[in-house]
């Protein structure tokens, strides 16, 4: 049995940023990329890739 990683998901209350953001999205690059790299993981291994019972 392989042992998972938790991923505990945390929610904010909205906030304005003090500056403006120029990307126009609200998100930079850099977290977005990450948000989807640690998804695309969760999605696997909570799946079991590569797994057949």
């Amino acid at each position: 049995m392989a042992i998972l990683p938790k991923i505990a998901v945390i929610e904010k209350p909205a906030q304005k940023p003090t500056c403006q953001n120029l990307d126009g999205d609200g998100q930079s690059p850099i977290i977005t990329f990450m948000a989807t790299y640690v998804l695309a993981y969760a999605h696997n291994a909570l799946t079991g890739a590569g797994i057949c019972v």
